[in-house]
């Protein structure tokens, strides 16, 4: 049943490229006004260097967040992002912060 359940949801697959993601690089995650990308459920900021593929779909792989979840391969638009870290799903458009108030 659960194997049932977990086919028929869509997922990304992460595809790592030799980057140690435990070690921050926040020059990579975040704007000099404090807006960026970040997991809204365990604040993990993914680096540009991170990778998602189309999966189900064609299989391309790409930092998602430089399309705001469109594949550039086949146009797949995902409404919903996997973390690398936590695992946990979200709203693609809840990933990004808002810029602080000056």
């Amino acid at each position: 049943m659960l194997a049932e359940l977990l086919a028929s949801l869509p997922f990304v697959v992460l595809l790592v490229k030799g980057k140690d993601h435990l070690a921050p690089d926040l020059g990579e995650r975040i704007d000099d006004d404090g807006a960026g990308i970040r997991c809204p459920s365990c604040k993990w900021r993914p680096a540009r260097t991170d990778e998602w593929a189309c999966n189900p779909g064609c299989g391309y792989a790409w930092n998602t967040f430089e399309t705001r979840g469109e594949c550039p391969s086949c146009g797949k638009r995902w409404s919903a992002t996997q973390c690398i870290k936590c695992g946990a799903w979200n709203s693609h458009e809840d990933w990004y912060e808002e810029k602080k108030k000056k």
